[in-house]
């Protein structure tokens, strides 16, 4: 009895999951972006890395690493200049 409850709850909770996703309703809240333009989130402050940490990458996997950082800062660095030239 208790087996039956358990797959009729379960399916009820996937329908539940599925028609919210369909009808544009997220499960997961996202960002909410201030259109005044008066405000810019503040730079957040990332976690330090101990170069001991990062010894287990590949060389490949480490310069990519490093890539994807560098651009992750050049592009806070564009959105910062173009929210001044509003």
């Amino acid at each position: 009895m208790k087996e039956r409850i358990l797959v009729t709850t379960g399916k009820a909770m996937l329908i539940a999951a599925i028609s919210a996703g369909v009808s544009g309703c997220s499960l997961i809240p996202g960002i909410a972006a201030d259109t005044s333009g008066s405000n810019f989130p503040a730079r957040p402050s990332l976690p330090p890395l101990d170069a001991s940490e990062l010894q287990c990458l590949s060389d490949d996997a480490y310069k990519r690493l490093l890539l994807r950082d560098q651009l992750r800062r050049q592009y806070a660095e564009q959105l910062e200049v173009f929210h001044e030239r509003k």
